[in-house]
C-alpha cells in the first residue's frame, strides 16, 4: 500500500469519527420529548382547522336553510289561506245564489237553506266517511298533502336544522376545548425551549 492510499483511509477513518461523535454529542442536545408535543400539537391544529372548516360550513348551511324554511312556510300558508277562500267563496257564492237567482230575501229562509246545506254535506260526510273523526282525519290528509307538496324534498327540514344546530353546539364546545389545549401544551413547549437555548449558552 503506498503512503497517498494510507494518508486517503487515514482521512476517511477521521472524518467517519469525528461524525459518529458529532452524532453521539448530539443526543444530549436533542429534546425527544419537544419534538413528541410539536408533533402532536400540529395533528391538534390539523384536527381544529378541520372543526372550524365543517362549523363555518355548518353555519352557512343553517343560514341558507333558514331562509329556504322560511320562504316555504310563507308558502304554505299562502296556499292553505287559498283553499280557505275558496272555501269562503263557494259558502258565499251559494248565499248569493239564494238571494239573487232564487230570490229568497228572507233571512229565516235563508238560515233554512244553509240548514239543509249542512244536512246535507252532514249526510255525505256520514257515508263517505263514517264518523267526524275521519272527518277530521280526511282533512288532516288534505293539510298534510298540501305540506308535502309544497315543501317537497324539504318536508322534515325543521329537523334537519334543528340536528344541524346541535351539530355547531357541540362543533363550537369542541374547537373551545381544542384551542384551550392547544394553549396549554404551547406553554411546556415555550419553557423547554428556553431551556435548551440556555443549555446551549451554558456549553
Amino acid at each position: 500500500m503506498s503512503e497517498q492510499e494510507k494518508n486517503n483511509t487515514f482521512l476517511i477513518i477521521l472524518v467517519i469519527v469525528i461524525v459518529i461523535i458529532i452524532y453521539v454529542g448530539s443526543f444530549g442536545q436533542v429534546d425527544l420529548t419537544l419534538e413528541k408535543v410539536s408533533k402532536q400539537n400540529d395533528e391538534v391544529k390539523d384536527n381544529l382547522n378541520r372543526l372550524q372548516s365543517r362549523h363555518k360550513k355548518l353555519k352557512d348551511l343553517i343560514q341558507k336553510k333558514e331562509a329556504l324554511n322560511l320562504k316555504l312556510n310563507k308558502k304554505f300558508k299562502h296556499i292553505y289561506f287559498g283553499v280557505r277562500l275558496v272555501l269562503a267563496s263557494i259558502y258565499l257564492g251559494y248565499n248569493a245564489l239564494l238571494y239573487f237567482v232564487f230570490n229568497i230575501t228572507n233571512l229565516g229562509d235563508i238560515l233554512n237553506w244553509n240548514q239543509f246545506a249542512l244536512m246535507v254535506i252532514a249526510l255525505f260526510s256520514f257515508i263517505a266517511f263514517g264518523t267526524f273523526t275521519n272527518v277530521k282525519d280526511f282533512i288532516g290528509n288534505i293539510k298534510m298533502r298540501l305540506e308535502s307538496r309544497t315543501y317537497n324534498k324539504y318536508v322534515d327540514i325543521t329537523e334537519q336544522l334543528e340536528a344541524h344546530k346541535e351539530e355547531v353546539t357541540e362543533l363550537t364546545a369542541t374547537i373551545t376545548k381544542t384551542t384551550e389545549q392547544i394553549q396549554i401544551s404551547n406553554q411546556p413547549v415555550a419553557e423547554g425551549a428556553v431551556m435548551v437555548e440556555s443549555k446551549d449558552e451554558g456549553v
